[in-house]
This record gives structure tokens, sequence and C-alpha cells, in this order.
């Protein structure tokens, strides 16, 4: 679920999912062609008319799609190309800048970003990735990372004999 205002609201979920009120009463459910098979596990608002929807998957099932007309049409902005990752989570520091968090791929966390409202995505190449073993994080509700000022990004990890939240 995605709160812009008192009545603008998006929200994702499986086979494909969006919905949007821009009243707060009525929801509108939204296709975004090619995705009714995948789970979209995180969702984030700018207004009324912008948003970006992640999918959480092996590999290419994980993506990201934008729309700027209230949905009525879907841009594919990003794709997992690694066979073995899994994203988990989106968040943004504001209206540009965005961070994407998944499961690592060769003992590093998978961590993308954004500086244009989510149209380009690039990774993160950082020390401090490296995931324990059997280290991993969770997918399903797309609240493994969170942001905060201009900068700081918290991202919770479990599986392993002890959970982290790196910074």
């Amino acid at each position: 679920l995605s709160v812009v205002s008192a009545s603008v609201a998006w929200a994702s979920g499986t086979r494909g999912t969006v919905l949007r009120t821009t009243d707060g009463v009525r929801w509108q459910a939204i296709s975004v062609a090619g995705a009714e098979k995948l789970d979209f596990r995180d969702i984030h608002a700018v207004d009324g008319s912008t948003a970006l929807v992640m999918s959480a998957g092996p590999g290419a099932a994980s993506g990201i799609w934008r729309t700027s007309d209230g949905g009525g049409t879907w841009r594919q902005v990003a794709l997992n190309s690694y066979p073995e990752g899994f994203w988990d989570s989106m968040a943004f520091w504001d209206a540009g800048n965005g961070i994407v968090f998944g499961d690592p791929v060769q003992g590093k966390f998978q961590v993308y970003v954004t500086a244009d409202g989510g149209l380009n995505w690039r990774e993160l190449q950082a020390s401090g990735l490296e995931a324990q073993k059997d280290e991993g994080s969770f997918a399903a509700s797309g609240t493994a990372v969170a942001v905060s000022g201009a900068r700081d990004a918290w991202i919770a990890t479990g599986g392993a004999q002890a959970a982290r939240v790196l910074r």
C-alpha cells in the first residue's frame, strides 16, 4: 500500500494486482499488460497519476513497472538479469530517488538505485553488502527496506544464524 494523501492511494498484490483510489472511497482495478502471473510485492506512488510497482520472484520474475497516466499504460523500467536473483523491497526518499533490495547473488545482496523517478536503475557495487550463509530477506510485504532523510536506508535480513539490519 502506498498512500499519497487522504484521497489518493495505490495498492498491489498477487497475479499482477494493482488498485488505485483518487477519492479515498472507490478503488479501480488496473491491469499491467504481461504481468498477470507476477506477484507485485511493493508499490510506490508519487501522486494520483504516477506510481511504480515491483514484482518479486526468481530471475526475470523480479521487475519494476512505471506509470505516469494513472495506470492507463505501464513501462517496464527494470528487470532482474540474474537467474538466481530475487528482489524483495523498494523504497523512495522522494519523487526522484529510490532503492531496490534483493536477495544475495554470488554472495552479495542486490541493491539498485534510481535518481530519476525510477526511469533508470543502476546496480550498486558497495562494500558491506556481503551476505552470511543462508541469509536472505522477506519478499511477502515489500517492507525489508526503509528510508529516511535524504540518503539513509535500512535493510532487514534473516534466515542466517542471526538476523541483521544493514544501514
